[in-house]
């Protein structure tokens, strides 16, 4: 029968063995649950072999019962790391920045309780430091990556949820653990301006934004904002018997902003889609001559929409009205019918405003009337209206911006290593409408504008050689003495040399040389008017030679008198007395040197003059800031109709008498020029494109 119960004094000590017990014989299922206490065992009775689990995991490793382990921080360390590595939770990290910098990506995925810690292997954090890249998740609540830069740094990261993401649960040596982080972003033409990185895009794109800075968090991090400027399409010129002026493209701007340009748009890290929008085309009425230019079509940033600008309105008071507002209106043609028509600006609404209205035209025709059209409106101002039996409106003016860019638009710098002073006068000014190798050109509008240098020795050359040139764009005939440049004043003394247009063509003069107002060089025929040219006038072994787009002018003198005027600067654009002798035109690339640069033809140069051992002054247009957003001058049925011009700001000149209106330019939104009148009634000129242009810290 089977033993049931085996009494302790039943069985000697020692008495039952191994030997005793064949192998398997007692089962788990010979005891009732709770037979076997502790109380029925001698200590160390059962040996952790004869237990059916007798181990245990802990951070991926097997633990026998009884044995030992160190556990830290719940994660597993790693070989020592030496490269760009995606990290996985429940791991550390020994990582080595002795050979650079190194980035440590957090999992793609994470939940509760993940914990992942790193540690400065090779005490170099502070000359190559570890980022730790968020991989799409929050650190400690922000969207900004982290940087580890002090040495022997160590940290253990515990996610938590998406609200906080992963959160530094230890730190050791962390002081900059917050360092400052900055935007960083992509897309489009991209400059850099100080702290400030400019991206310009002049068609359609993306702007991604990848990492955002990290202030407020971190006082010292870059902001969360950036600034914009949105330009859109600029509308295009009325067709026929003077059409009206293409509107400006809407405007619409942050910059500049308050907290020193720190940006007042806010911004995440994703990709914002850019909308440049394009210049308004020419439609005509279904007669195939009279009728209204296109709108310009919208710019858009994020929630930032700019509208295109209202088209001119055709000649002889054609075509409907509908094209005509926009983010500046179109002016109104020519009108027989008794009731011009002009467009609204700023439509639709918004504030600050977009957009300034376009202008009526002169009126009805009377009996022999032909009376000129309505510019189209700028941002800065409304177009003017047309004049009766004269000329087209004025374009509404554009705005400057320094968004893009370094200077302003009317400051003047020496750039040779001389850096002489130049101070404006009247309404000088980089403009952008008429431009030759930069943004900007230097606008002289004929009233009392000029620019002048400090004085100095080295202006005064003695019978030593000598070349001074620049790039002229006159902008009409000018036939009375009218100044380019000049070294005279109105104190007296010696007189220095005189360039002026003396019955339209460019000619030196040099009084001082032997009291006599001998023309020293001048250009063999008058140079067309809106066209640019280059000029040069060389002093070389006492020849004065006056070159021409790089062509020798047949007019020269020698002499071999010493050159030392008593005012020992450059006046340019304007007279030393006669306020009627103020230059109309653009000028570029001012300069003066001390060697003869051409004794012989060469070829015209291409690109911006360059500063040089021998340069003694060199003045060149602004290179970056740019006029945006003016309206197109309105168009005159005939000739001789003159005086209006295209707004500043890119917008285009109307025709006079006969052709088509001027496009309004690419990129500034300006509005088109209204046609004139020929054999048929001329087209308008289609809009400029818009831009849009983004501004942020990246650093500092």
């Amino acid at each position: 029968m089977a033993l049931t119960k085996l009494p302790k004094a039943g069985i000697g000590t020692g008495q039952v063995d191994s030997s005793k017990i064949e192998d398997g014989t007692v089962q788990n299922l010979e005891f009732e649950d709770t037979t076997l206490t502790s109380a029925k065992f001698a200590n160390s009775t059962i040996a952790n072999a004869k237990l059916s689990n007798s181990s245990f995991t802990i951070n991926g490793t097997s633990v026998n019962l009884g044995a030992s382990i160190t556990a830290s921080a719940n994660v597993e360390w790693q070989s020592v790391i030496t490269s760009n590595t995606t990290m996985v939770a429940g791991r550390g990290y020994f990582v080595n920045t002795s050979g650079g910098a190194i980035t440590m990506t957090l999992p793609s995925s994470a939940t509760i309780g993940n914990t992942i810690s790193i540690k400065d292997y090779a005490e170099t954090f502070g000359t190559n430091a570890c980022t730790i890249a968020r991989n799409s998740h929050k650190i400690q609540g922000e969207t900004v990556n982290s940087t580890l830069s002090t040495n022997r740094a160590s940290v253990t990261l515990v996610y938590v949820d998406a609200t906080q993401g992963w959160i530094y649960t230890e730190e050791q040596n962390i002081g900059a653990l917050g360092a400052p982080q900055y935007t960083a972003a992509t897309g489009g033409t991209v400059t850099t301006s100080g702290n400030f990185k400019i991206h310009e895009f002049t068609s359609s794109s993306n702007f991604v934004v990848s990492t955002l800075g990290n202030a407020p968090t971190n006082p010292n991090g870059g902001p969360q904002n950036v600034d914009y400027l949105v330009v859109a399409g600029g509308g295009a010129g009325g067709t026929g018997y003077a059409g009206g002026g293409g509107g400006a493209g809407g405007f619409r701007t942050t910059f500049p902003s308050p907290s020193c340009n720190a940006g007042a748009f806010p911004i995440s890290a994703t990709t914002y889609p850019i909308t440049v929008g394009g210049g308004g085309a020419q439609t005509c009425g279904p007669d195939g001559s009279n009728g209204n230019g296109g709108r310009g079509s919208n710019s858009t940033f994020s929630t930032i929409t700019s509208t295109g600008g209202g088209g001119g309105r055709g000649g002889s008071g054609t075509g409907g009205s509908s094209c005509m507002p926009g983010g500046s209106g179109g002016g109104a043609g020519n009108d027989t019918t008794g009731s011009p028509s002009y467009g609204t600006g700023n439509t639709p609404p918004v504030s600050p405003s977009q957009g300034n209205p376009g202008a009526a035209s002169g009126g009805p025709d009377g009996p022999g009337d032909r009376n000129g059209a309505g510019g189209g409106g700028g941002i800065a101002a409304a177009g003017t209206a047309g004049v009766v039996n004269s000329k087209g409106g004025d374009g509404g003016a554009g705005l400057l911006n320094q968004i893009d860019g370094l200077d302003n638009a009317g400051a003047f710098f020496d750039r040779s290593s001389n850096g002489f002073g130049v101070t404006e006068s009247g309404d000088a000014k980089n403009e952008s409408s008429v431009t030759k190798f930069n943004k900007t050109a230097m606008l002289f509008d004929g009233s009392g504008d000029k620019i002048t240098t400090d004085e100095n020795s080295a202006f005064a050359r003695g019978t030593g050689d000598w070349t001074l040139e620049w790039f002229l764009y006159k902008t009409k005939t000018q036939t009375s003495g009218e100044s380019i440049v000049m070294q005279q004043d109105t104190s007296g003394g010696s007189n220095g040399f005189q360039v002026e247009l003396t019955s339209g063509k460019v000619t030196l003069y040099n009084y001082e040389l032997d009291n006599n107002w001998t023309i020293r060089a001048q250009e063999d025929s008058v140079q067309a008017i809106n066209t640019w040219t280059h000029y040069a006038i060389v002093r070389a072994s006492n020849v004065h030679t006056l070159y021409k787009n790089g062509v020798a002018q047949s007019t020269t003198n020698t002499n071999s008198g010493s050159h030392n005027p008593q005012y020992q600067g450059l006046i340019w654009g304007a007279h030393r007395s006669d306020s009627n002798r103020y230059l109309s035109g653009y000028l570029d690339n001012l300069r003066f040197s001390s060697v003869a640069r051409y004794t012989s033809n060469f070829s015209t140069p291409t690109a911006n003059f360059t500063n040089d051992s021998d340069t003694i002054f060199l003045c060149q247009s602004n290179e970056h800031s740019r006029q945006y957003a003016g309206g197109g001058q309105g168009g005159a049925r005939q000739s001789p109709m003159t005086g209006g011009r295209g707004g500043i700001g890119g917008g285009g000149p109307g025709s006079i008498g006969t052709g088509a209106g001027t496009a309004g330019t690419t990129n500034l939104g300006g509005g088109g020029g209204g046609g004139g009148k020929s054999s048929l009634p001329a087209a308008g000129g289609v809009g400029g494109s818009g831009i849009v242009i983004i501004r942020y810290k990246y650093q500092g």
